[in-house]
C-alpha cells in the first residue's frame, strides 16, 4: 500500500502547501496518485530500511543572485539561457542523476521554453556576460572558418581536377604537335606533346584558363593555341551575278 512506502522529492514541487525541494521528503496523504509521480520522475520511492533525509532548513549561499539571467552548459556542449532559483544540495537521488558527490551544492533553474523548475549541476552555470559575448565570437569564428574551408575545398578540388585532366593530355596517344605549333616547346616542358592531347585540355570553356596553368603559358601564348586549333571558317561562296 501506498501508506506503507516512503518518496522523496527530484525536483522542485508543490505539494499541498508545502514547497518541496529536490530530497525533501513527500507527505503521504490518501487519494494521490504517487504512481503517476514516479513515473513524472517528480518524485523517487525510498527503498524500503533507508531513512528519508531530513528537510534542508539553512540554505546554502548561493554565487549568483536569485533571478539571473545564466548560460547553462550542458554536457554535449549546448548551451541555452536559464533563469537561477537558488542552491541546494544533492540528496542521493539527485546526486545520482547529476553524477555529484551527495550534499554537493547544486542549483535549481527554470529554462524559457519550460517554466518547471529543474535542478542541474551548479558548474554547469555560468554568467549571462560575458559568456554569451564569447559564445556569439566563437560562433562567428566557426561561420568564417566553415567559408574559408568551402572555399579551399572548392579551390582543392579545382586543382584536382585541372591535374587529372592534364595526366590524361600527357598520355593522350596521336599525331604530335608541329615544331612550328605555337609554344610548342613550352608545351613540350609540360608534357603536352601530341594534338589530341592538347585538344582535350584546351577544350570547353575553360581551356584557356586551363593552358595558362601551364608553366610558360600566358593569356597570348593560349589566345595563339587556340586560335591554331580552332578550324577556319569555311568560305562563304560568292552570290551568283544576276
Amino acid at each position: 500500500m501506498t501508506q506503507d512506502k516512503s518518496y522523496v522529492a527530484l525536483k522542485p514541487l508543490r505539494f499541498g502547501d508545502q514547497a518541496l525541494l529536490p530530497g525533501d521528503p513527500v507527505p503521504v496523504e490518501p487519494g494521490r496518485d504517487y504512481g503517476l509521480m514516479v513515473r513524472l520522475k517528480q518524485i523517487a520511492e525510498v527503498p524500503a530500511g533507508a531513512a528519508a533525509v531530513p528537510q534542508q532548513t539553512t540554505p546554502p549561499a548561493a554565487p549568483f543572485p536569485e533571478g539571473a539571467r545564466l548560460v547553462f552548459v550542458a554536457e554535449d556542449g549546448a548551451h541555452s539561457l536559464a533563469t537561477f532559483l537558488g542552491v541546494l544540495r544533492a540528496q542521493a537521488h539527485a546526486a545520482e542523476a547529476l553524477d555529484v558527490e551527495e550534499g554537493a551544492l547544486i542549483a535549481s533553474v527554470t529554462f524559457e521554453d519550460d517554466p518547471v523548475p529543474v535542478v542541474v549541476r551548479l558548474d554547469s552555470l555560468l554568467p549571462e556576460q560575458p559568456t554569451a559575448r564569447l559564445v556569439a565570437g566563437l560562433l562567428t569564428v566557426a561561420a568564417q572558418h566553415n567559408a574559408t574551408q568551402v572555399q579551399l575545398s572548392a579551390q582543392l578540388q579545382g586543382q584536382v581536377d585541372f591535374l587529372e585532366l592534364l595526366i590524361q593530355a600527357i598520355r593522350a596517344p596521336g599525331d604530335p604537335l608541329p615544331a612550328d605549333f605555337p609554344a610548342a616547346e613550352f608545351l613540350a616542358e609540360n608534357g603536352v606533346t601530341t594534338l589530341p592531347g592538347l585538344q582535350l585540355l584546351a577544350q570547353g570553356e575553360e581551356g584557356s584558363a586551363n593552358l595558362q596553368r601551364l608553366n610558360g603559358i600566358g593569356k597570348g601564348r593560349a589566345r595563339d593555341i587556340l586560335a591554331a586549333l580552332t578550324p577556319p571558317a569555311p568560305d562563304t561562296p560568292a552570290p551568283p551575278e544576276a
